[in-house]
Formats: C-alpha cells, sequence, structure tokens
C-alpha cells in the first residue's frame, strides 16, 4: 500500500493516479477482509467491530485473562492514498496490536503448558500409588491358602493324637 501511495504522490498524470487510487482501494479491500476473516472459534480480536476473549485460566473462574480486540480495518487505521504517513502509523499500530496480542498468546501457552504437565505429574503419582505387582499379590495368596491349609493340616493330626491317647487308656 506504501509502495503504491508513494507511486500516486509521485506522479502527476491524473490516469495513472486513477489506476493506483484502484489498485490502492483493491489492498484496502483486502486488509479489511483479512481483518474479518481473522477469527478462530468465533471470535475476532481485529475486525472492524473486534470482539474481546474472556479466558479462564482455573476451574472455578477465579483466575482469568481478558484480551481486548482492537479494530484492525482500512478505515479503523485510517489508511489514506495521499498521505504515506497514515500507512506508517498503521503499520505501527498493527506491529502494536500484534506484540499485545502475541504477549496474551504466550500467557495462555505457558498456564496451558503448566496444567498439561501438572495433569501429567498427577497421573504418574496416581499410577504410583495405584500401581500393585499382580504376581506379588498371587504369591501372598497362595502363601495364605497354604497357611491354611497347614493349619487345618495340624488340627487334624493333633486330634488324631489325642484320640490314640485316649484309647490307649
Amino acid at each position: 500500500m506504501k509502495a503504491v501511495a508513494q507511486q500516486y504522490a509521485a506522479t502527476d498524470d491524473a490516469t495513472k493516479q486513477s489506476n493506483l487510487n484502484d489498485q490502492f482501494n483493491v489492498l484496502k479491500g483486502q486488509l479489511d477482509n483479512f481483518a474479518k476473516d481473522s477469527s478462530y472459534g468465533g471470535t475476532n480480536l481485529i475486525s472492524a467491530t473486534p470482539d474481546n476473549l474472556n479466558v479462564d485460566l482455573n476451574e472455578d473462574g477465579s483466575s482469568s485473562l481478558t484480551i481486548n480486540g482492537e479494530a484492525s480495518d482500512s478505515a479503523t487505521l485510517g489508511v489514506v492514498i495521499s498521505d504515506t504517513a497514515s500507512i506508517d502509523a498503521a503499520k505501527a499500530q498493527i506491529r502494536s496490536t500484534a506484540q499485545t496480542i502475541g504477549s496474551n498468546a504466550s500467557v495462555i501457552d505457558i498456564r496451558e503448558d503448566f496444567t498439561d504437565e501438572l495433569v501429567s505429574n498427577l497421573k504418574a503419582g496416581e499410577a504410583k500409588l495405584m500401581q500393585t505387582d499382580l504376581n506379588e499379590e498371587a504369591a501372598n495368596i497362595l502363601s495364605l491358602q497354604t497357611r491354611g491349609q497347614l493349619a487345618a493340616a495340624a488340627t487334624g493330626i493333633a486330634a488324631r493324637s489325642e484320640r490314640t491317647i485316649l484309647q490307649l487308656f
């Protein structure tokens, strides 16, 4: 857009200026379409009427981040073919908006990574607490069954020996 505006300012030919103005208007239309089409999940932070995005960072909503949208269409940015300074100001505004949205996105990414890592650590801890060695448990059960059988056999032997002793008398 700036190159077209500079060419427009550099020429005095009305036909050429008209063609350059048409090119500039096409570029403005592309900028407007880009601003309209830049949405994610139904939220557009840079359209002519931008949405605000409220992100809850925990379950109860006590920690949240509100990302304010900023209109970034050609009308709001004030770009005109006869003023290259307006195009420079629009570029600066777009960069500022991109930095703000980028830093907010970084905060969300960091919180998401932290939460994912925390969930992973909690699941690993749960697995360690709940993890049992099935072979060890089977050996313990077999040992208890064997003890029970030996106790029953010993009781039977003791009862027979008492009868045998009584029969001797």
